[in-house]
């Protein structure tokens, strides 16, 4: 089943992915790319409690999109995973899920089969993924503009089979979502040519 988000939710929470990964603590965006998708986020914070008569927020991924018959949900995170990070993660991936089932009139099984959730994440410096990602050989003596131009040049499939916990957040795999993945900002433009998330339909 596909669904047309745009008829779905409200023109003016739609933007460019690369306005949805903004860091606004460090106002910097963490992707470019203009494919078009809705700030869940926004709606959920400015409209959906609204709509509810419900005072409390419900949370929500940066960016949501339909592309071939399964949606996506992305988080953008500027920064390394810790455990308060996973918990505001953990948090959005139950919103997200709450609101959207609600919107599409969908069930779980739905999402079991259809809906994927991807967080975008960088790395710290000196972090154990670092060597999990790339050869060992490769980072004898690099620095990290060398670590980064590495670490594109590979698969993002090769990320789906090395992190296979994705900071414990793939609990929720099966579970709620069809996938979870946590894939560090240096992938991501490679995730995208992959799965084709491009502007250019």
């Amino acid at each position: 089943m596909s669904y047309d988000l745009k008829n779905i939710f409200p023109k003016k929470y739609f933007v460019s992915l690369k306005k949805s990964s903004l860091d606004t603590k460090h106002m910097e965006y963490m992707v470019e790319n203009d494919f078009e998708v809705l700030k869940l986020d926004d709606y959920n914070k400015n409209a959906y409690q609204q709509e509810m008569s419900c005072p409390e927020c419900l949370k929500g991924g940066d960016a949501c999109f339909e592309k071939n018959e399964k949606i996506y949900i992305i988080e953008f995170k500027n920064t390394y995973l810790d455990q308060k990070k996973i918990y505001e993660i953990m948090e959005k991936m139950y919103a997200s899920c709450i609101v959207l089932m609600d919107k599409l009139d969908a069930d779980l099984s739905y999402f079991k089969e259809n809906v994927c959730f991807v967080v975008v994440y960088t790395f710290k410096k000196d972090c154990d993924e670092i060597e999990k990602f790339n050869d060992v050989d490769a980072f004898q003596s690099m620095g990290m503009n060398r670590i980064k131009n590495a670490v594109a040049r590979r698969s993002t499939k090769m990320i789906k089979k090395i992190d296979n916990r994705a900071f414990g957040l793939k609990k929720l795999e099966k579970y709620i979502y069809n996938e979870v993945n946590a894939i560090p900002v240096n992938y991501f433009q490679k995730y995208l040519q992959e799965e084709n998330i491009t502007a250019l339909e």
